[in-house]
């Protein structure tokens, strides 16, 4: 079945939005029954780096905020029930606030999308 122009146009057009695909010319070769490969669709990133990145950062941000919160109660000589949750909530405080600024450092670097 021959694609025609109009609809080789919509299908360029919603592969733009989505980002992952190689150069066009990839895509359709100048032969009018074309159609990509798999290869050719696959994503940029690897669903599983993602994922084993993901996990290292929530440790090593975890990891950082506990002992920043260990740090501040042991500073402040909090100890039994309140030393815990003081620590809880300042550990998850400092860990979102370096998961948010390392996203966001990633991003302005264009290592993340």
């Amino acid at each position: 079945m021959a694609r025609t122009a109009r609809t080789r146009r919509r299908l360029i057009r919603a592969a733009a939005g989505c980002g992952n695909l190689p150069p066009l010319k990839r895509i359709w070769p100048r032969h009018p029954y074309a159609v990509p490969s798999s290869s050719d669709l696959r994503p940029r990133f690897d669903p599983l780096t993602s994922l084993v990145g993901s996990i290292l950062s929530i440790v090593v941000c975890g990891g950082i905020g506990g002992v920043a919160a260990w740090a501040l109660v042991g500073t402040l000589e909090i100890g039994g029930t309140l030393g815990a949750v003081v620590a809880a909530i300042v550990g998850m405080v400092v860990a979102v606030a370096l998961w948010a600024a390392g996203s966001a450092a990633l991003r302005a670097m264009g290592l993340l999308r």
